[in-house]
């Protein structure tokens, strides 16, 4: 109840269901989260996990406690962020199906936890069947599958199967260009290129640059500097 207690008076937050005033926190933790807050973000998402009166929507603390085990990731507490992000996912899938949105989310979480691990067998798993169950569900346009592939294509480069990571890099860009998105997807799709490149020099160098990769890297690079006018 953190966030609606600073804004309205204690009897009119009696009054609001639990439900929202979790919902309302966790919007809370993840403005906290990016001010780099990862302390206080963890805080307001442990008191999610932990209220026992949360009967609204089960779904709600599940999806609170996936995004803890993100923060503390970040933290590098990754035993406990694994143990976290395996009981929230098991959760949403039994209680919302395998290719739900917030599913979806923790399942992505996973495979960043597995990279960090250096687990690259359960990363390549998980990253598969994200990138499968999202295409299930999505529309090929949609700016969560840019994400994921962007997350597939670090796996593969991490296994050193950068003709594939290419291949996944390439269609995410083809998602990101065609729709309004946070600047922050497409940055980190131009640091996994950088990254990529870095490898393909030391694996191959000198190596002459695809024609067709060339010509969407050169695309990526002009939105970056010439970011499109918010319409």
């Amino acid at each position: 109840m953190l966030l609606m207690e600073r804004i309205y008076a204690p009897s009119i937050v009696a009054s609001v269901p639990t439900m929202y005033l979790s919902i309302a926190d966790s919007h809370l933790a993840t403005s906290l989260a990016a001010q780099g807050r990862m302390s206080e973000a963890s805080e307001v998402l442990r008191k999610i996990v932990a209220d026992e009166t949360e009967r609204d929507d089960a779904n709600i603390r599940l999806s609170a406690m996936s995004q803890l085990a993100h923060l503390l990731a970040k933290q590098n507490d990754l035993a406990e962020a694994d143990r976290l992000q395996r009981i929230a996912l098991a959760g949403l899938e039994h209680g919302l199906g395998s290719n739900d949105p917030k599913t979806l989310s923790a399942i992505f979480r996973l495979s960043e936890l597995a990279r960090a691990k250096s687990d690259l067998a359960e990363a390549d798993r998980v990253s598969r069947r994200l990138i499968e169950s999202a295409r299930q569900t999505m529309p090929p346009n949609h700016p969560s599958l840019a994400g994921y592939l962007i997350e597939r294509a670090k796996v593969l480069s991490d296994m050193r199967r950068l003709s594939e990571a290419e291949i996944a890099l390439r269609e995410s860009w083809d998602v990101l260009r065609g729709v309004k998105v946070d600047p922050a997807l497409v940055q980190d799709l131009e640091l996994t290129v950088v990254e990529l490149d870095r490898r393909w020099n030391a694996l191959l160098p000198g190596r002459i640059v695809a024609d067709s990769d060339r010509t969407w890297r050169e695309d990526l690079t002009s939105a970056l500097r010439f970011p499109k006018p918010p319409s």
